[in-house]
């Protein structure tokens, strides 16, 4: 039920958090003096007043305040409609007669009863509805799940025909690709090494105009012609990636590694650009170009190329002269559009001397032209390749560094289309450059601590910069297009508007569009989107056409194939980390639960599995016994088996015995899983998909089947196998069909069984169910629920009443979230029933039932779903939730994990924002307004 409002002092009634609301609400109504004499005048005039009571619905009483015109006023709960007779207003007349001398004395809210008269139906009380599951929970809060901070973002080169995908790195040096479009979904993930994060990241389309004009394939599986022209767009991108160790390589999204590692040769890179964007491939070949700056002050540049298996690789095509120190930030511009290659581009370098330096690009012919030595070249027969360019420095311009002995650092560079250069430095200066004559037109104070600009981002039409650093603050300069300049110069530039999402210091911008916001990942009008992220690990998104009235939406940083996994009849549960696999007991099962049990946080750890290396954890998983854990890193796969013992004081203690395994099963998975005690499958970088088993005597891991890779632009994220380890299904994302691959793993019956056929939204969790027959749940982006009946390789009976799509017949609240279902659980002891997890909540669909058009939330007064509940009750009169399907219970936030131990026995896992709030390192001091 809803809460009653508490009354002001001013007579106005408040919400239960002291915010002001109308002053005719649901159950408050307040008037002034004026307002209750206008009012009796009124009630004079009429005759009568005959109002019917609608039968069933439930009468709730209006609270009296001082000075109301009627205080005993009733009112239904669904329709608001006024429930009283002529007598009742009668007895109300007199009673305001009676109280006109005591005006002054103040009365205390009272609810007064009412008794109706002949001809009023009198509602029954309301039936209290029967709970929707009823479990027992095991509720962990202290595993410490800790994020690391984001370095570096780089978003896909725009493209009409394809979707956008944001490159995320993180301090740990894994690296994270999300969907915009997918409700920022991470469709793949490099685990990469702990001693080498990714610095600096860069993207290259690889557009081919042949291929732009090619005819679409309609044979392959696609739900829209969208879908296929971004499957294909997007395998031709690469992504390049840099660090500070001296490596610049290719992040292999496909085979989930770092490939082509190449050096340097200059020392550690600190920044990386290419040309690809709207001014480079529009009517020419991509050139695939990518330019470096190292350590040792030199411009190293790359082309990306194919070798015979078709993986890409770096070509070092050409080197800058050293400019003395190290580049610190690098824009590359195209000065003439007919051009293509290196020739007709600038180069424009921060260098850690506190210069911003300009290098032309021409070719061996235009500079013996531009020297008068070009009839020597041409009548010698020289052939001037593509490859054969100069690099001439024509610019230097230096950055105030306003009496200090250090140097001022240019962290950001950005070059418009018009030549127009945009700085950020060490001393919390935005500073706008004219690029041909190398004279410094505007400057603007990012922050007033002097706090280091170490991003900026410009919005597609160039009329936006974004900035911000080790100040959190994120500033909108905008072009003053419609009030014209002073001189003949160009347009001048404002601050605009600002923003504070985060708490620490912001490391990396990046723009990038948005076409679906329902999470189909369909076609539509892209919208630009500003992300940001930094020392406080979430990502932040501002609409750019709406950035100083809305606010920005925080992306948290939980993992999308969770870290946990569970041995049931062990009561054991593992937790992956980056260098180690820490194992917790859970408590033993109990009987009916009133009040919570509180269990001992130190007492849960019973050991720690941890392996010496630079390479982080990729994948990991536990028997169901318990008896067995599987790990791999970039290095191979490791197999440990586990000894328990009970030790005197009533705990367990942890004996780890490591197996050793033969070469030919000891290969870097990304993915495990055990089907049975003893059988394990797993996924090599390569994508075939092996069956291993573990023999007793001798303890060895031995190859059974494998299934050949199925070649994608993404890597299998997770595997799934039913509860009897007959069948096993592979996930991984995409929009085409196959995306998830069904396979029979019986012994000695090892076949492919099926691909599913692509859906409406790409698929974001699939989970197989216990019933009489085997069952796979699969959830799209967008929230919709198929369940597919595997033997006969169709829709079952329940997803085929619902028909395709499914997102129209779902409830409202369940099919309009703005996140996307990241796990699907099943309890033993309902098998037509199976929740839908969120990280902030979970969904209980019972496929007995019909789906209702509005879902029951629990708690029904919880804070993240009081508004949802107003708005529902005011814009939609019938709201079906009697049969309690699809409720949405958001009890739990932040969830890692979600399954069941056994019958109605529940495991959740959270881990609390505010826990890793409190690791960060501590802000930048500034002073606060009233402090």
């Amino acid at each position: 039920a809803d809460s009653v409002s508490s009354a002001r002092k001013d007579g106005a009634p408040t919400t239960p958090h002291g915010d002001r609301i109308s002053p005719v609400s649901r159950h408050t109504r307040s008037a002034t003096k004026q307002q209750d004499a206008k009012q009796d005048e009124k009630e004079k005039m009429r005759a009568e007043l005959v109002v019917k009571a609608t039968v069933g619905q439930q009468q709730v009483e209006e609270t009296e305040h001082q000075g109301s015109p009627d205080p005993k006023r009733k009112r239904t709960s669904d329709k608001g409609h006024a429930v009283m007779d002529a007598k009742s207003k009668d007895k109300k007349k007199g009673k305001k007669k009676k109280s006109k001398s005591k005006k002054k004395k103040k009365e205390s809210p009272k609810k007064q009863q009412v008794a109706p008269d002949e001809g009023t139906t009198v509602a029954p009380p309301p039936v209290k509805l029967a709970p929707s599951m009823d479990v027992s929970v095991h509720r962990l809060r202290h595993l410490n799940y800790q994020p690391k901070p984001i370095l570096c973002l780089a978003t896909s080169p725009f493209d009409s025909q394809a979707a956008d995908y944001i490159a995320l790195s993180r301090e740990n040096g894994s690296v994270e690709l999300k969907s915009p479009d997918e409700k920022w979904r991470s469709v793949a993930t490099i685990a990469g090494m702990s001693s080498r994060t990714v610095d600096a990241m860069v993207w290259t389309c690889g557009v081919c105009t042949s291929e732009r004009e090619e005819i679409v394939d309609a044979t392959q599986s696609f739900t829209s012609t969208f879908h296929q022209t971004h499957t294909r767009t997007h395998a031709r991108r690469t992504c390049v990636g840099a660090s500070r160790d001296g490596t610049i390589f290719v992040l292999d999204f496909a085979r989930g590694n770092l490939s082509a590692v190449t050096g340097s040769g200059g020392g550690g890179v600190f920044s990386l650009v290419s040309l690809c964007g709207k001014q480079c491939c529009v009517n020419v070949d991509c050139p695939q170009l990518v330019a470096a700056g190292c350590q040792d002050g030199s411009i190293r540049i790359y082309r990306v190329t194919k070798d015979s298996q078709n993986k890409a690789k770096l070509d070092l095509v050409s080197t800058v002269p050293c400019a003395g120190t190290a580049v610190l930030s690098l824009a590359w511009l195209r000065t003439e559009m007919n051009s293509h290659g290196m020739g007709g581009t600038a180069l424009f370098a921060g260098v850690a001397d506190g210069t911003i330096r300009r290098l032309d690009c021409v070719s061996t012919l235009t500079n013996a032209r531009l020297t008068g030595t070009s009839a020597h070249a041409i009548s010698t027969g020289t052939v001037v390749s593509n490859e054969n360019q100069n690099w001439k420095s024509t610019h230097r311009m230096t950055v105030e560094s306003y009496g200090r002995t250090t140097p001022t650092r240019v962290w950001a560079l950005k070059a418009l289309a018009d030549g127009t250069i945009i700085s950020g430095d060490s001393l919390g200066h935005v500073q706008l450059w004219d690029g041909i004559t190398g004279t410094l037109l505007q400057s603007f104070d990012q922050n007033d601590n002097n706090a280091d600009v170490l991003s900026l981002a410009v919005s597609a039409n160039e009329c936006r910069v974004f900035a911000s650093g080790v100040d959190s603050r994120v500033i909108c300069l905008e072009r003053c297009l419609t009030i014209p300049p002073a001189s003949s110069g160009p347009p001048k530039w404002v601050m605009t508007h600002a923003q504070r999402p985060h708490t620490h210091d912001v490391k990396a911008m990046a723009m990038c569009h948005r076409r679906d916001y329902s999470g189909c990942f369909g076609e539509g009008n892209p919208n630009e989107i500003l992300c940001s992220g930094g020392v406080d690990t979430k990502l932040c998104t501002y609409a750019i056409q709406e950035f100083g009235k809305s606010r920005p939406r925080s992306i948290y940083p939980w993992p999308c194939v969770s870290p946990i996994s569970l041995a049931n009849e062990a009561r054991v549960l593992a937790m992956r980390r980056e260098d180690r696999v820490d194992l917790y007991k859970l408590a033993p099962p109990t009987t009916v639960v009133s009040t919570p049990v509180l269990v001992k946080e130190d007492e849960t750890l019973i050991g720690t599995i941890g392996i010496k290396g630079r390479h982080n954890f990729i994948c990991s998983d536990i028997a169901n016994n318990g008896r067995f854990l599987v790990l791999s890193n970039s290095t191979g796969l490791t197999l440990f088996r586990l000894d328990y013992a009970e030790e005197k004081h009533g705990g367990t203690s942890l004996e780890p015995f490591r197996i050793e395994l033969d070469r030919s099963v000891r290969m870097p998975c990304l993915a495990v899983k055990f089907a049975t005690n003893t059988r394990v499958a797993c996924v090599d970088v390569n994508g075939n998909i092996h069956v291993m088993k573990i023999d007793d005597e001798p303890e060895r891991l031995v190859l059974q089947h494998t299934f050949p890779e199925s070649t994608s632009t993404f890597a299998i994220q997770s595997l799934h196998t039913s509860p009897d380890g007959a069948w096993l299904a592979t996930k991984r994302s995409g929009a085409e069909s196959g995306t998830v691959q069904l396979y029979s793993i019986v012994e000695n019956d090892y076949k492919h069984w099926w691909s599913l056929p692509a859906l409406e939204s790409p698929i974001s969790a699939a989970r197989f169910i216990e019933g009489e027959k085997p069952l796979l749940v699969v959830s799209c982006s967008n929230c919709a629920v198929y369940v597919f009946d595997v033997q006969a390789r169709s829709l079952s009976n329940w997803s085929e009443e619902l028909g395709v799509p499914m997102q129209e017949m779902l409830p409202d609240e369940l099919g309009h979230r703005a996140d996307f279902p990241v796990r699907v659980a099943s309890n033993p002891a309902t098998p037509n029933m199976f929740l839908l997890g969120f990280f902030g909540a979970f969904s209980a669909i019972d496929m007995n039932k019909a789906l209702p058009t509005h879902s029951r939330l629990f708690p029904e007064t919880h804070v993240r779903g009081k508004k949802r509940k107003r708005h529902q009750l005011k814009d939609n009169k019938d709201v079906d939730v009697d049969n309690g399907n699809c409720t949405i219970c958001l009890r739990y936030n932040s969830m890692l994990y979600m399954d069941f131990i056994s019958k109605n026995e529940m495991l959740v896992v959270e881990q609390p924002w505010l826990n890793v709030v409190a690791s960060f390192p501590a802000a930048l001091e500034r002073k606060v307004y009233g402090t």
